[in-house]
């Protein structure tokens, strides 16, 4: 019975080791600040000398709003994936019955009808595979709306970080110095929030270039099905399922540059600053 315990205790362990090494254990996207500074100790301080401390706090709010909208379009794109798997299981109905037809016509000696179901053929092929390539894009952008909102959420952070910054920029000028009190770690905290957003950038922009470029391939297999149909729908159009129905896709997100700072170093804790970890995307100061 020892044994037995020993074995199970060496399986559990042995699991949990291997989900450590396959990062099952690590942070999950961006983490909060580690130094915040309580803006009581400058509330004395006259709004006119913290005019820094108010337009760094509007470009957060700007960044939380940025963050939300992220969330929401990533959210809603299942949405839009759904409906285009559909799309494509209905071409590909299409493509089916149209190969049905032409073995009725075949058997039928008509080579007029022979010739017409063979065009039908070609038409819904082409449009089954613009039905695939839509599906696929639509995979390949929520891929990249998820790296858009992780970059989203890093510059919310770097935006809190320089606002953070501010603060205590206006303590330091007033020589007010709370217990534990490090100016150098907002500004560390600021560079490596800056590279951090950097980063997330770059990331984000090659999952989107990976979309656009299956994009591209979509839109040109849906302009040939279309033409061949003589639909007259858009290039952009789904019209796959045989109908003149037109889908637009999406708009590209915008992933704006964040600004460059100089190289990070690891932050280090103080006594003014609030290290816990439960700051939200949603809050405010």
């Amino acid at each position: 019975m020892i044994k037995l315990k020993a074995a199970f205790a060496t399986l559990i362990l042995g699991g949990t080791i291997a989900l450590t090494a396959c990062g099952g254990g690590g942070p999950a996207g961006p983490q909060p600040l580690q130094h915040k500074f309580d803006e009581m100790y400058i509330a004395r301080v006259p709004p006119a000398e913290q005019s820094a401390v108010v337009a760094a706090h509007s470009e957060y709010h700007k960044a939380r709003l940025a963050l939300a909208t992220a969330e929401n379009d990533y959210k809603e794109w299942n949405t839009q994936i759904e409906v285009a798997k559909n799309e494509r299981k209905a071409a590909s109905l299409m493509e089916s019955s149209a190969q049905t037809r032409k073995k009725a016509a075949e058997a039928s000696g008509d080579m007029n009808r022979v010739n017409t179901a063979t065009r039908e053929i070609r038409a819904s092929e082409l449009a089954r595979k613009a039905a695939d390539l839509k599906v696929e894009y639509y995979v390949a952008h929520h891929a990249y709306l998820k790296k858009h909102m992780f970059y989203t959420k890093e510059d919310m952070y770097y935006k809190k970080a320089q606002h953070e910054l501010a603060k205590a920029t206006v303590a330091k000028d007033k020589n007010i110095r709370p217990k534990g009190f490090v100016f150098v770690n907002y500004q560390k905290q600021v560079q490596r929030r800056s590279k951090d957003s950097q980063r997330a950038k770059f990331s984000a922009d090659r999952e989107k270039a990976k979309a656009d470029s299956v994009k591209a391939k979509w839109q040109k297999e849906q302009a040939a099905a279309d033409k061949l149909r003589g639909t007259g729908t858009s290039t952009m159009g789904g019209g796959s399922t045989g109908t003149t129905t037109t889908t637009t896709p999406p708009e590209d997100t915008k992933t704006p540059d964040p600004a460059n700072k100089d190289e990070p170093s690891n932050d280090t804790k103080d006594g003014s600053s609030d290290s816990k970890k439960d700051d939200k995307s949603t809050e405010g100061n």
